[in-house]
């Protein structure tokens, strides 16, 4: 039997996307009077979808692949989110309703079995110092490339070995994102962001309010992770990028999410609809694989595409395309670019498929 979809009497039947056994059907009891209740418990957790988003957002070409042994994309993200909703509110910015600032807060980055590099600290000048009894700098090393000397140094400890990806991700003292990478070998060149203090082995990341380090490691056809949190300076986000941080900070932000809506685009609940506007609609991202389909298009049967549901419903609500020399496209999931198949047509389009010939396109070519 297929799946159902939509409401019947008094419940409501969804696909359940991404499950982890067997159970692709879901049904709940339909709501015929939704309500909107504005409590302090469900403000601060709005609150933190905000801000967790805002900053995925802006660091997504990362954390869509930072946990080990899960596929890169939507199940990598369901875990960030789970573990930025778990987060205390002291953790994490407290962003107003309507703010599309990326802040740093303390989220998970990465999650994997490797030991980790860590970072002890931020100091008042925006240095964040690396653990030296993880890592550290030959003495006679002043910066460039990995030298025989600094090599033994760095894989001293045991945690880092010949070949490992260090990344560095930094936000800088005016809250700007960067992401720098070396590979720990001899000849490699280490980016200046890493820097050796003086007369001294420890080596510090400078000019940051927030800053993480990772560590993959590629271990037979796949890749491992340390899992790495971001260390904040709550002190310099607040005076460089706002206040974020503090009780005051998080009570102005919470009545944002308290207030009653006065316009239809005043609302409690804003989603992100993908391409960086905000609307009322309670919307997510998720997948669909195509079925049924006859004749020509029989060869795109089982493949899965972009899209986007309702949150209230799990119903179909949007669907990505892409241009393509036979118009707009849907786009393949697992690429993220147009589904292709090497037949003719070489492309489905919305149209092609009854369930997403009226709903909203997304256009990934454009900036609508």
């Amino acid at each position: 039997m297929e799946s159902w979809r939509g409401k019947k009497g008094s419940n409501v039947f969804y696909r359940i996307a991404n499950s982890s056994n067997a159970q692709k059907q879901g049904i709940r009891e339909r709501n015929y009077e939704v309500s909107n209740p504005k409590t302090s418990a469900q403000a601060e957790q709005r609150m933190k979808v905000r801000a967790a988003a805002n900053f995925y957002r802006q660091l997504s070409f990362i954390l869509n692949r930072g946990v080990a042994n899960l596929p890169y994309g939507q199940l990598t993200r369901n875990e960030f989110m789970s573990a930025a909703l778990k987060l205390d509110v002291a953790d994490i910015p407290a962003l107003h309703k309507n703010d599309i600032k990326a802040v740093p807060g303390r989220y998970l980055l990465s999650k994997g079995a490797l030991p980790a590099v860590t970072i002890d600290g931020i100091d008042e000048d925006g240095n964040a110092s690396i653990n030296s009894s993880q890592i550290y700098a030959a003495e006679s090393w002043e910066g460039g490339q990995i030298t025989q000397a600094l090599f033994n140094s760095l894989t001293a400890s045991g945690i880092l070995k010949e070949g490992d990806q260090f990344t560095i991700v930094k936000v800088d003292d005016i809250g700007a994102f960067s992401v720098h990478s070396f590979i720990v070998k001899v000849g490699e060149t280490i980016p200046s962001v890493l820097q050796k203090t003086p007369g001294d082995t420890t080596f510090y990341i400078p000019e940051c309010c927030a800053a993480a380090i990772i560590i993959s490691r590629k271990v037979g056809n796949g890749y491992q992770r340390s899992t790495s949190r971001m260390v904040i300076s709550e002190e310099i986000i607040n005076y460089r990028m706002g206040l974020y941080f503090g009780e005051d900070a998080v009570n102005a932000a919470l009545q944002s999410y308290m207030k009653s809506a006065s316009t239809s685009s005043d609302v409690d609940w804003p989603v992100d609809n993908g391409e960086g506007d905000f609307t009322a609609t309670q919307t997510f991202d998720s997948t669909y694989t195509l079925s049924g389909l006859t004749g020509v298009l029989t060869a795109f049967n089982g493949a899965t595409i972009r899209v986007r549901r309702n949150a209230e419903t799990g119903d179909l609500s949007g669907v990505y395309v892409r241009n393509t020399t036979e118009g707009l496209c849907v786009v393949d999931a697992a690429t993220n670019s147009a589904l292709y198949r090497a037949n003719e047509p070489a492309y489905l389009t919305p149209n092609n498929v009854p369930a997403l010939a009226n709903l909203t396109k997304f256009n990934l070519d454009s900036s609508l």
